[in-house]
């Protein structure tokens, strides 16, 4: 049974291609330091692939937010932000040819 109260973490996959990288960073940067600025935020870390060999690179991102609950009422504030910046981020991943896997998940405890 799952606890409210337990942190949780969006992981995203971010596959993009070499020539939209700089873009993507920029991009990457502001959404999150938006993020960084919700109620019940706790931490975020990227990771950048080094050993890529074809013209993509894997760029993952992890969000940790004190609660599932915490995750949930956030996601209205960040979405004003984006609007307030006229931040499409659907479009975005759209013009600059990204794939995305998405995931939120729980810490299993032992």
């Amino acid at each position: 049974m799952e606890n409210k109260a337990e942190e949780h973490v969006i992981i995203d996959r971010f596959t993009v291609p070499k020539a939209a990288m700089q873009d993507f960073r920029n991009r990457i940067h502001l959404s999150m330091q938006i993020i960084a600025s919700q109620a019940g935020f706790v931490n975020n870390t990227a990771y950048e692939q080094i050993d890529h060999k074809e013209h993509l690179t894997n760029y993952i991102t992890i969000v940790t937010w004190k609660s599932r609950e915490d995750l949930e009422k956030s996601m209205p504030s960040v979405q004003a932000e984006y609007e307030k910046l006229s931040f499409d981020p659907i479009k975005t991943m759209e013009n600059l040819h990204l794939a995305l896997d998405r995931g939120i998940y729980a810490e299993v405890k032992s």
